[in-house]
């Protein structure tokens, strides 16, 4: 009982995750322009390399010129919802961005990943 209660108090992990706090990371934001040169958004979403992570490519977000960007993401009902924020002074035009991250502490199972304007479907393991 005692190693019980030391191992809970460690912060081991208690099985799989219940999807209530997917975190991003990774955030990897282009220059205005981007790397794919693409004016087309989309997004595509694929099972990470680490258990219960997806990886994101979103390629031409749309966003103002001049900025850094910033995810944050919610599970609902099989979706999770990415939201990007702008920081910082921004430039009288708009951009398209390149933005990579991934996507931990998802559950197992499948999953739409949605961002904003395009999304893409996906099955964790």
């Amino acid at each position: 009982m005692l190693y019980t209660i030391l191992l809970l108090l460690a912060g081991c992990p208690s099985g799989p995750p219940s999807g209530d706090h997917i975190r991003v990371r990774n955030f990897v934001q282009a220059d205005c322009a981007g790397d794919s040169g693409s004016v087309t958004e989309s997004l595509v979403a694929s099972p990470g390399s680490e258990a219960y992570t997806i990886d994101v490519e979103h390629d031409a977000l749309g966003a103002t010129c001049c900025v850094s960007l910033a995810a944050k993401a919610e599970a609902s009902e099989g979706t999770i919802n990415v939201t990007y924020t702008e920081s910082g002074t921004p430039c009288d035009c708009m951009c398209r961005y390149d933005v990579t991250y991934s996507l931990e502490n998802v559950p197992s199972g499948d999953w739409t990943v949605d961002g904003g304007n395009v999304s893409d479907d996906v099955s964790v393991p």
